[in-house]
């Protein structure tokens, strides 16, 4: 990236996949590719803001129970959210959502959220948080495909994530 936006000033902003699971990810690196395009003053679109649903539905037991004792209650989907918009350079965040209570909730955490507004508690509870998944996740895919296709024709991302679920889930 940072060769990228070097070479070509002219561009304009960058889509990355960022979240705060993925924030210190060393396999997925969005903390570094976020810090240079802050460098380069370019906004950033976020895509896999909740890692394609992950950090919603598949938290394990012990990351809901960190956001389950916090005293603010809010859904797993808005603490995902409302970590990215706390973000200086994020302008767009594409999240997929499947209900209108989706969409509903998704713009109201954009309304009402600003850079920098987090406090050290509740970076604490997003600490607490990615370690609890951490704990349990065995492969830190987020099912992007870009592996794909495979030539010996795994399915290597649907491989990753049943070998997660069942981490997760304790089957």
């Amino acid at each position: 990236m940072r060769q990228i936006l070097t070479e070509y000033p002219e561009i304009e902003g960058a889509q990355i996949q960022f979240n705060y699971l993925d924030y210190e990810s060393v396999s997925v690196e969005s903390r570094k590719v976020y810090e240079v395009c802050r460098k380069h003053g370019k906004p950033v679109i976020i895509m896999e803001p909740l890692r394609g649903g992950r950090l919603v539905n598949l938290l394990p037991e012990k990351a809901k129970k960190c956001f389950e004792d916090y005293p603010v209650k809010r859904s797993a989907a808005e603490w995902g959210l409302r970590w990215l918009w706390d973000q200086e350079s994020v302008t767009v965040v594409l999240s997929g959502m499947g209900e209108e209570t989706m969409l509903r909730e998704n713009l109201a955490v954009a309304s009402a959220v600003h850079p920098g507004e987090l406090g050290e508690a509740e970076r604490e509870l997003y600490t607490r948080v990615i370690r609890a998944i951490n704990e349990s996740v065995k492969v830190g895919c987020t099912g992007c495909g870009y592996c794909m296709p495979c030539p010996k024709g795994v399915d290597i991302p649907g491989s990753f994530r049943c070998l997660n679920e069942i981490a997760i889930e304790g089957i």
